[in-house]
């Protein structure tokens, strides 16, 4: 499934694993990749 989500569940490590995300897809420019050990970042500008 896709699960769209603010900057604020972004940044909400345990948001994240409870809703299982493994991929997280940034197409904002000012969004970073805060947990790269724990996720698979793919950025878009």
């Amino acid at each position: 499934g896709l699960f769209l989500g603010s900057v604020g569940v972004a940044y909400n490590k345990d948001a994240l694993k409870n809703f299982n995300i493994t991929h997280i897809l940034v197409v904002a420019k000012s969004l970073g990749s805060p947990y790269p050990d724990d996720f698979h970042y793919k950025k878009i500008e």
